[in-house]
């Protein structure tokens, strides 16, 4: 998902994306649904299950408030829903459904809420209505937390940072020692701690987690060998030590097409016409029903007070043709970086800091 960076800032939200993928597999059957499993890495009943469970189970304080949120948008007089893919959708997900007549004012009342899901963070999901689309899955997923020790003024200086074309410019860095090492054989880096219910590490809910590349690798190629199993060993290998961190202040959007990346990990009928089996989700007049476009916005903040994070994914179905010695992350130049719940260590957000300017 992050794929050619060209110099830029990008960050996208596993979470808010396999929720939306995962409501449009309650109504997918076949091989297009065997695709989707194949893509997922288990069954989609279990996904559904897990992510129910898990988005219910996510823990909310004074200090750190972490926001899911799912629709589904039908246009009204082409699409006959099937009864148990609303269900489903409603029981696993709590969707709000809406009928719509898919014009302007649906434009404005999708873009309207995803903005109020995400606390505004993403104030626009789609610029306009596909005359072929009918149904939307709509995902929202916002995240705002406090550090558990802020930084102080005195701690945020003026650094360098380098980019991976050699381009150097000024940043404002967050400089201060941490206690909490990751190491992933060259690659170094640290996490930090969230606001918690209580004031000390046992006490953490969530925590922002950055690695730092070997010299010599780039970003891309680091997260070209970054399987999930490795990440989540990464970040349960996190170790008590001294670290010396310098982090760049730096605020990111970013809008991606999935559709390509899905076809890529093999979910290929999904967008075929011919192909796709979308049957339980509903029947059309006007054709088959298949998946047009899946669209991910997200936006990220990360200074000296803690991190406000928002993200949304659209599914768009549409019918018809078409200590000892001091460790040290300095983060001067591209590295990768999350925000990760803390018990289960599932990255809600993944991105990769390419450019940091003042």
């Amino acid at each position: 998902c992050l794929g050619d960076y060209n110099g830029g800032k990008k960050v996208v939200s596993p979470l808010s994306v396999l929720c939306a993928l995962s409501m449009a597999a309650n109504g997918a059957g076949g091989e297009t649904l065997a695709q989707m499993e194949a893509a997922f890495g288990m069954g989609q009943k279990e996904l559904r299950e897990y992510l129910a469970a898990y988005c219910a189970a996510l823990p909310n304080g004074d200090k750190y408030k972490v926001h899911v949120a799912n629709s589904l948008w039908v246009k009204e007089g082409e699409v006959e829903i099937g009864k148990p893919f609303l269900q489903d959708c409603v029981d696993y997900f709590d969707v709000q459904a809406y009928a719509a007549p898919f014009d302007r004012s649906t434009l404005e009342d999708v873009n309207g809420w995803v903005e109020e899901h995400t606390g505004g963070m993403i104030p626009e999901i789609l610029r306009e209505i596909n005359p072929m689309s009918v149904l939307y899955l709509v995902n929202a997923l916002s995240f705002d937390a406090e550090w558990q020790s802020p930084y102080y003024d005195n701690e945020v200086l003026e650094r360098q940072f380098t980019q991976e074309d050699g381009t150097k410019s000024l940043a404002d860095f967050l400089c201060r020692y941490e206690y909490l090492y990751l190491e992933d054989g060259d690659a170094v880096g640290f996490m930090k701690p969230y606001a918690g219910p209580e004031g000390d590490l046992a006490g953490a809910t969530y925590a922002f987690a950055a690695l730092l590349p070997p010299e010599g690798q780039g970003v891309q190629e680091y997260l070209g060998s970054l399987t999930g199993e490795k990440l989540h060993g990464i970040l349960a290998g996190v170790r008590q030590e001294q670290v010396a961190v310098q982090l760049p202040k730096f605020k990111t959007g970013h809008s991606v097409g999935l559709s390509d990346v899905l076809k890529a990990m093999g979910v290929e009928d999904l967008f075929d016409m011919g192909a796709a089996d979308l049957s339980a989700m509903g029947k059309s007049s006007q054709g088959p029903l298949y998946v047009g476009q899946v669209v991910h916005k997200t936006f990220m903040q990360v200074d000296e007070k803690g991190t406000k994070a928002g993200a949304a994914a659209l599914v768009d179905v549409v019918c018809g043709d078409s200590a000892p010695p001091e460790k040290e992350a300095v983060l001067n130049r591209p590295f990768v970086y999350m925000v990760v719940d803390w018990e289960a260590k599932v990255p809600l957000f993944i991105g990769a800091a390419m450019d940091i300017a003042k």
